[in-house]
């Protein structure tokens, strides 16, 4: 557990900062309350995705990289106490940077399943993963997500299923393609839904492919991050740390873009203290 006295110093807020009901309530779910300068960074994460518009088409939100003392607190839903997860052979929390995967044997169970969700829509829906380190290069397998048998109504992330190409699943067997000037999995990849025939592929906020590709019915699986939940079977362990993994509503461009600003600030200022 994190010894939070040795950062405790890092500036001093005074006795008059009030933080916002949400930030409080996420920051009191932590098992050792963090300093001044971290719930500073909490508060304005909160703050910034409530005034640009995510904040309400977010139903799992996670941010592990705000230096939490354990690898629970780290996993938390920064949106409400939907969705508690559970760690498979021991992943590790990097300090200040996320949740480290090693690529054979480790993964999260989100506790998220898109059938159970209330704005995980049928047809109005995104499903994101954040990656920040480890693993490049393309790989057909290495994924986040669920599906029901035989891929059917899968929800999933690839960081780069083929060169520069990033994919997405939602609600559907056939992968929607991104298009990137590089190739590496690292970024904020994001699947979006919008209509039934109307899908589209975000990294770092920036939409990077489309499709009209049909799909409308929700996997029942369990989503696993770092990994693949295959109708039960685990596979795609994935080699990377994951900065964040949320889904939820269909967002517009702009609170895509919003999202990754907001959630890159609070990283930065968190790498400063």
């Amino acid at each position: 557990m994190r010894p939070y006295p040795r950062r405790e110093a890092f500036r001093n807020y005074g006795t008059s900062f009030v933080l916002d009901a949400d930030a409080a309530a996420y920051i009191a779910r932590w098992s050792v309350t963090p300093p001044a300068s971290i719930q500073v960074i909490i508060n304005d994460l909160v703050l910034g995705l409530k005034a640009d518009g995510p904040w309400n088409l977010q139903e799992l939100l996670t941010a592990p990289f705000l230096l939490q003392p354990t690898i629970a607190d780290a996993c938390l839903n920064l949106k409400s106490t939907l969705y508690v997860p559970s760690f498979v052979n021991s992943p590790t929390l990097v300090d200040g940077e996320g949740i480290l995967f090693n690529g054979s044997t480790n993964y999260v169970r989100s506790g998220f399943a898109p059938s159970i969700s209330s704005l995980f829509a049928p047809t109005s829906n995104h499903f994101m993963n954040w990656i920040t380190a480890g693993g490049t290069g393309a790989d057909t397998n290495k994924r986040s997500g669920s599906c029901d048998s035989t891929n059917a109504n899968a929800t999933a992330v690839f960081g780069l299923h083929s060169a520069s190409s990033p994919r997405t699943n939602n609600n559907q067997a056939a992968q929607v393609p991104g298009s990137l000037s590089g190739a590496t999995r690292l970024g904020m990849t994001t699947g979006n839904q919008s209509a039934t025939t109307a899908r589209q592929i975000y990294r770092d906020g920036v939409s990077i492919g489309t499709s009209a590709i049909t799909g409308s019915t929700r996997t029942t699986r369990e989503t696993y991050i770092g990994a693949f939940n295959n109708n039960g079977a685990v596979t795609g362990f994935c080699d990377n740390t994951y900065s964040s993994w949320g889904a939820g509503g269909s967002m517009n461009a702009a609170q895509h873009l919003a999202c990754f600003n907001r959630m890159t600030a609070a990283k930065a200022a968190i790498a400063v203290l």
